[in-house]
């Protein structure tokens, strides 16, 4: 069997397990679009790596260049003041010309969206904008108006595949919810952890993982991850990697596909 050499792939878990840092061991050259604006917590871990920092208000088309093993650029979030959205549309507008440029560059192997649950919100905060222009009194999306933010979302997981990347979307941790009978009537009561964010995410990407950090007898700590969900080989789901990595968990899965594996 062929072995695998490129994954698509989400990450969630606990606030400083190691999910930006995992995520940037994607292959190299890789993009990094920074909605959290917390790339220099895991840099150090990357210190040996050749890392471009693209400002703010500059294309990341501009930046693009041979040589980089890092390309980072960091999103500010628009304020939201009261019920009022102002910001999303053209902010939007800018992530979507970053990332074609992105797909487009025979330079890049990866891109890595940090994260995937603010990349969402930003989404359907444009959508929400973007009805508020028409109708200022509205505070909240309707079930039909999601149609184009689901469909973003697909194309933006579907170009990945089109242009031969990886892809790694970072999450933050999510609630899974079920209607319970409580003292107040039938509520949505939270039993148990997912990945905040869009939620067809998980059915549409190679593997979801899930991070867990360990530290023992003072070493420095290491991230180690749950593969939740592999389309790639059942086999591989459930299993945990220590001291994960994108090759340690390469080398997992193919191991796992070999039918004798």
């Amino acid at each position: 069997m062929e072995p695998l050499n490129q994954l698509v792939g989400a990450v969630w878990g606990e606030i400083k397990s190691g999910k930006s840092t995992l995520a940037l061991t994607w292959d190299k050259p890789l993009v990094h679009l920074d909605f959290d604006q917390g790339f220099h917590r895991a840099e150090p871990n990357f210190a040996h790596c050749n890392i471009v920092k693209v400002p703010r208000d500059q294309p990341i088309e501009s930046y693009l260049v041979a040589g980089a093993d890092i390309i980072t650029k960091p999103y500010q979030m628009p304020v939201k003041w009261g019920q009022t959205l102002t910001g999303y549309i053209d902010l939007w507008n800018v992530v979507v010309n970053d990332l074609r440029a992105t797909y487009e560059s025979p330079l890049v192997k990866t891109l890595c969206i940090d994260t995937g649950s603010v990349f969402w919100n930003l989404r359907t905060g444009a959508q929400l904008e973007k009805a508020q222009q028409r109708n200022p009194s509205r505070t909240r999306l309707q079930q039909i108006e999601y149609g184009e933010p689901n469909s973003d979302m697909r194309a933006m997981l579907g170009a990945c595949r089109t242009y031969n990347k990886n892809l790694i979307t970072v999450h933050h941790v999510g609630g899974v919810y079920e209607p319970k009978l409580t003292a107040q009537g039938v509520e949505e009561v939270r039993v148990g952890d997912t990945y905040a964010g869009w939620t067809q995410t998980g059915a549409l990407v190679d593997v979801v993982l899930r991070t867990h950090k360990m530290s023992k007898n003072g070493v420095k700590p290491q991230i180690d991850v749950e593969i939740l969900t592999c389309g790639l080989t059942l086999e591989a789901e459930g299993v945990k990697v220590p001291n994960a990595s994108f090759d340690t968990l390469l080398c997992v899965i193919n191991s796992l596909r070999e039918p004798n594996g």
